[in-house]
This record gives structure tokens, C-alpha cells and sequence, in this order.
């Protein structure tokens, strides 16, 4: 519980002496909950503001502000993009999220990605995964076109592997990716991945654009993604939940 966490909004009368807490509330300015359970159980009560168009509230669990518009809670200065979590790793071949990255909190999260081989070249694959590891199903489809700076053009149809290809990075430190990701903690729904990046393919300087897009194709919910590289390779990630209104 927070120091200026509150379990109503008291409504003060001509002449009432303040109580420690009462005055602790006063001073916090916009009240703030634990969660909008605590935040609906603190309005219209006895003693109790009624709740009306215009009362403002910042909630924990979220880490939100938000404004009443006389029939809905909406959020105050709040990104369409919300930061869940990101990582860096050193010489690793294979890099998993933190469990409950994904959550149904979001639809669609926002994965972005730069990573370089330790040594001469690695390809990197991407897998769904849940709390308890990885999906090696062979279950993942999908395609990919890379252009490289010459014109040089590359299509690449995948269908029922274990893992869908990323193409590869180099020891040059030259390849990022952009990852949306839809639905992933969704147990009705395919988990679903698109995006872009920018690479170099090969062991020499073909410096390219990669287009790409799978699917996993099984019912069932997802906590994050997992990065598989051929030789170690260092890198970050970071996740990005995207606002659903």
C-alpha cells in the first residue's frame, strides 16, 4: 500500500475538524487506489463524494491517471505505447521473455529488437513461448522478403517448421527488427506476428530490408516470445504493450 493510497473520497462539511488521514487525503490532491475496484468502492458511500464528471484518480496497479466523463473512467496523458519490460543478454544462443510478458491486458504488443553475432554471422528464429518454455510445435507459418542494397530480392515461404526464421545478423552490430505481435495471450486465437528490420544477411556487407510474417498456428495463450540464435550473440529487447483505447 502506498503512503498516499485511499479507500475514499470523504465528503467535508462546514466547520468539520480533519482527522490525520483526512488531511493526508487533502494534501495528496488527486486521490489515489489500489485498483478501480477500490476506486469504485470509495465514491457515494456515507461521508462520501458522489462521484460526478470532472473527478480525477491515479490508480497503482496501473500506474494511471485518469478522468471522469460523467459515464466512463478515461486515461489522462496516457502513450498508445506502455512500456512492460525489455532486457539486455550477452553471448546467448537462445533469449526467452519474463514470465507474463505478455498479459491480456493488450491485444498487440510492440517488440523491437538489436542484436549482433558474438563471432562471424548467426541466423536467429523466433518461438512463442508460455511461463514454461518455448513452443517447438511444428506449428509455425509464414513469409519473409528481403531486398538487399544492390536490388537483389528474396522470398522466402515457411510452413509447419518449429521455429519462423528472422534471416541472421553479423558481428557488425548493423541489425534490428520491429515485431508486432497480436493476440498472444489470447487462448481462442492464433498468436500472430508481422514486421520489419534491417539486416545483413549474409557474412558480408549485404545490408538489406527484411519484410516478414507468421502465425503460430495453435489455440492458446501466450506470455512471450523466445529468440533463437545459431551461434551467441549479444543484444537487447524491448517489450511495448499497445493502448487498447
Amino acid at each position: 500500500m502506498g503512503a498516499n493510497q485511499q479507500t475514499s473520497v470523504p465528503a467535508f462539511t462546514a466547520g468539520q475538524v480533519l482527522t490525520a488521514q483526512q488531511q493526508t487525503e487533502i494534501n495528496t490532491g488527486i486521490p489515489v487506489f489500489a485498483d478501480s475496484t477500490a476506486r469504485t468502492a470509495a465514491f457515494g458511500g456515507t461521508g462520501e463524494k458522489v462521484l460526478a464528471e470532472g473527478q480525477y484518480s491515479y490508480l497503482e496497479d496501473t500506474n494511471s491517471t485518469e478522468l471522469y466523463d460523467g459515464s466512463s473512467w478515461v486515461a489522462v496523458g496516457k502513450s498508445a505505447f506502455v512500456y512492460v519490460g525489455g532486457a539486455a543478454f550477452t553471448s546467448q544462443t537462445t533469449v526467452g521473455f519474463a514470465s507474463d510478458t505478455f498479459t491480456s491486458t493488450y491485444d498487440y504488443y510492440l517488440v523491437m529488437m538489436d542484436a549482433k553475432a558474438d563471432s562471424v554471422f548467426a541466423t536467429v528464429s523466433l518461438r512463442v513461448r508460455d511461463n514454461a518454455g518455448s513452443k517447438t510445435g511444428a506449428a509455425y507459418s509464414g513469409g519473409s522478403s528481403l531486398t538487399i542494397f544492390n536490388g537483389t530480392e528474396t522470398n522466402v515461404g515457411t510452413s509447419s517448421q518449429t521455429s519462423f526464421p528472422l534471416q541472421g545478423t553479423n558481428a557488425d552490430g548493423r541489425c534490428a527488427w520491429n515485431i508486432f505481435v497480436s493476440n498472444p495471450a489470447n487462448a481462442t486465437k492464433y498468436t500472430k506476428f508481422f514486421g520489419t528490420a534491417t539486416m545483413d544477411p549474409t557474412t558480408g556487407a549485404s545490408i538489406g530490408g527484411l519484410h516478414f510474417g507468421g502465425v503460430y498456428q495453435v489455440n492458446e495463450a501466450h506470455t512471450g516470445l523466445a529468440f533463437v540464435f545459431s551461434t551467441a550473440s549479444t543484444g537487447l529487447y524491448r517489450v511495448y504493450g499497445m493502448s487498447n483505447s
